[in-house]
């Protein structure tokens, strides 16, 4: 059985860090992308089964990037963990209700984000 691959784009070094270690505990090899551009390019190479991705990124927003690899990658659509430092707002709470997908406040406890990663594991 192959090893569950999952993506990291955080642009805080350290909280991809904490995710990195949670993830290695559940046997799932974790990629670390610091922007949205480079996760883009990591898709383009590897076969990943889900993303933790950052709604604030310093180049492209976590809901251009969602679109993008929506459109590129279909499969992906439904295996997203969004996090912000930022509190919801109308935009977020909408775009998150639409996409279906999860969604943990920075700065999280690990049990919580350990919860929130129960379906992908």
């Amino acid at each position: 059985m192959e090893m569950k691959k999952a993506l990291i784009v955080e642009d805080e070094k350290e909280i991809a860090s904490v995710i990195e270690d949670i993830l290695n505990i559940h046997d799932i090899e974790a990629i670390v992308a610091l922007e949205g551009i480079a996760a883009l390019h990591i898709l383009e190479n590897q076969s990943i089964s889900f993303i933790i991705s950052d709604i604030s990124l310093p180049d492209i927003d976590g809901f251009e990037l969602y679109e993008s690899i929506k459109s590129k990658y279909p499969a992906l659509k439904s295996q997203f963990l969004f996090m912000s430092g930022y509190s919801p707002d109308e935009k977020m709470e909408r775009f998150l209700s639409q996409s279906g997908n999860s969604f943990i406040q920075k700065p999280f406890h690990i049990n919580d984000l350990q919860q929130k990663l129960e379906k992908y594991l």
